[in-house]
């Protein structure tokens, strides 16, 4: 199993378990975590393939679903595009 980059949140059924669950990890060292809104940035540091897989099904049961297609500059709160005539 493979732990994606990106992940949505915006149809989980109790984040805060799902919140709870990852700063352990973060808290461990296994991984790196970034919040934007409803999209989770996780970097893999040191999980093993028990715990990769432990993850992708608790995201499966609480319906946190991959974002392949997530644009880490366009989620973010600070960047607004030429078409909006200035940028941060």
């Amino acid at each position: 199993m493979k732990l994606f980059k990106y992940y949505t949140t915006c149809e989980c059924i109790d984040i805060d378990f799902i919140l709870d669950r990852l700063y352990k990890l973060e808290n461990d060292g296994k991984i790196i975590l970034k919040i934007d809104r409803d999209i989770l940035k996780i970097t893999d540091i040191d999980l093993d393939d028990l715990e990769i897989s432990s993850l992708i099904n608790l995201f499966d049961k609480y319906d946190v679903y991959e974002y392949p297609d997530y644009d880490e500059e366009l989620g973010s709160d600070d960047y607004h595009g030429e078409e909006d005539g200035y940028v941060f």
